[in-house]
């Protein structure tokens, strides 16, 4: 799982991985604290490990909490994490 994740798992809910956390749990979360977009993001990402009906309309409600789109698809579908080789010199 993302590191970044389970940060704010442990910050906001006092768990260790978003995997401790239930669906009914972060949708609770997330609707007594609808200006946070921790928590709509935690809900988004739970949503989508477990392939949940909505996952789309949660995605778009989301992203309207952050100001770089990029960095939240990031967070939820771990892309960035290429490594970079040297190229070879050709004589």
């Amino acid at each position: 799982m993302n590191i970044r994740i389970d940060q704010l798992v442990r910050t906001l809910l006092q768990k260790d991985s978003l995997e401790q956390c239930s669906l009914p749990e972060l949708q609770q979360f997330a609707g007594r604290n609808p200006y946070l977009g921790a928590a709509q993001l935690l809900l988004a990402k739970k949503m989508q490990a477990e392939r949940v009906d909505g996952f789309e309309d949660q995605l778009q409600k989301t992203l309207l909490y952050f100001h770089n789109p990029v960095w939240v698809e990031h967070l939820l579908y771990d892309t960035g994490d290429a490594e970079l080789k040297k190229k070879k010199k050709e004589n």
